[in-house]
């Protein structure tokens, strides 16, 4: 049976390299034939000017920008909540997957069903974001993702500490598979909600700035976000993993951190909402 299972196992990751390759070359394919067709049609197209390297900002212009600037640093929050929030949860999630699923194809194909069921739902949510939007505000459209994702993480957390505790169902469903498929329902919304409303919402934040502010809030927001968003979820777990030994002990830390974060962002967007609403009262008649 082992044998079997690893060499169904090859076969799909065979099957999976041979579709990215096969995909690869597509898209150079396509490239190449674009290409083409442009020189034939315009002709070369002029070298463009080099532009002159910008100055890179420091830590410390970083800190300056984020004191000193409310829109700038809650946007900055916006970001790493995002950064931290999905990454510790993800974690979580996926240890838990591994143990419904203890099977590499098995977990494999999960994750597989979770990303088409993202694709397909990102798609609805792209078509409807801009309704939300239109029919609710900003405030309504940025404190969706956060309030979701909080509703059904805790939910998911609350589950996975139940099944460690001992409980083996609720409501006749084996309580791991209940766990795994609200964490699942996260993930989902999760990542369809950033492209359709996270990052429009963010974007629209930049609208209301100054050139020159615009400029440092975006420096600002980039550097914090991949040093503390990105990396910090990682050394976070890192420390998690030292302290209790694996991340199904260290569960009930990681919720309670993914609680805090999320209010935290909550919090920023409901101070982001105040002012924005009070630019437009300046600039209104």
């Amino acid at each position: 049976v082992s044998a079997l299972s690893a060499g169904s196992t090859l076969a799909s990751f065979r099957m999976l390299v041979g579709s990215i390759l096969a995909m690869s070359g597509l898209m150079f394919a396509t490239k190449w034939f674009l290409d083409r067709q442009a020189r034939a049609r315009g002709g070369e197209a002029p070298a463009a000017p080099k532009k002159k390297g910008k100055k890179k900002s420091s830590w410390g212009d970083i800190w300056s920008d984020l004191s000193g600037s409310p829109k700038i640093r809650n946007l900055s929050l916006l970001v790493v909540g995002y950064a931290l929030s999905h990454r510790l949860f993800e974690v979580a999630w996926k240890s838990q997957l591994k143990v419904l699923y203890p099977t590499a194809q098995a977990y494999q194909g999960a994750l597989a069903d979770v990303s088409i069921a993202t694709g397909t739902v990102t798609i609805f949510m792209m078509l409807a974001g801009r309704y939300v939007f239109q029919a609710f505000g900003w405030n309504v459209a940025a404190a969706t993702t956060p309030l979701v994702m909080m509703l059904s993480g805790l939910g998911f957390f609350a589950l996975s500490l139940g099944f460690g505790a001992g409980f083996q169902t609720i409501a006749g469903v084996p309580l791991m598979m209940a766990a795994v498929g609200v964490g699942s329902v996260t993930q989902i919304f999760a990542r369809s909600s950033k492209f359709s409303l996270f990052d429009p919402a963010k974007e629209m934040v930049y609208i209301e700035m100054s050139r020159e502010e615009k400029a440092r809030g975006k420096a600002a927001v980039d550097m914090v976000g991949s040093q503390v968003g990105k990396s910090g979820a990682s050394w976070i777990t890192q420390g998690l993993l030292l302290a209790f030994g694996s991340i199904q002990a260290a569960i009930p830390v990681i919720g309670a951190m993914f609680g805090i974060i999320i209010a935290v962002w909550i919090n920023a967007v409901r101070q982001l909402n105040l002012i924005l609403k009070a630019s437009d009262e300046e600039t209104s008649p």
